[in-house]
């Protein structure tokens, strides 16, 4: 019986270590950065001691293309972080715009309404070559 005591009470200690530390870790929201080397961890003048079979030398074969494409990639980085600085820049300036005074197009409009060229119709003169006028009662 007190064996069966202290092997619940093993169970509940360690489920409650367990738990209780990794309730701590979401709490505090950090996840380890990612590491991401800015530069290959391998070079690629392993290559060179490759058994190849083929015509070419190993340094044709998969040195040479390897670097190039190193090249290729460190470009397109490059490139892709200048345009998401000049996307921020332009999405900094909508949003400038977005918050100014400008009033949207279209405000103001109504169907039909030729009020601003034919006067209000309630007895305002129009473009109608006198019509209204002249009329006794």
């Amino acid at each position: 019986m007190s064996r069966l005591i202290g092997k619940a009470l093993f169970a509940s200690i360690a489920l409650a270590f367990l738990f209780g530390s990794t309730s701590v870790t979401h709490a505090q929201g950090n996840r380890p950065s990612r590491y991401t080397p800015s530069r290959p961890t391998v070079s690629p003048y392993l290559n060179l001691l490759n058994t190849n079979q083929g015509p070419l030398p190993n340094y044709y074969t998969y040195v040479r293309p390897q670097l190039q494409q190193n090249r290729i990639n460190q470009e397109q980085s490059t490139a892709l972080r200048q345009q998401q600085m000049e996307l921020n820049k332009l999405e900094g300036g909508m949003m400038k715009f977005r918050q100014s005074e400008t009033r949207p197009t279209g405000t103001g409009a109504t169907f039909m309404n030729h009020g601003r060229y034919f006067g209000s119709g309630a007895g305002g003169g129009g473009a109608a070559g006198g019509a209204g006028r002249g009329r006794t009662r």
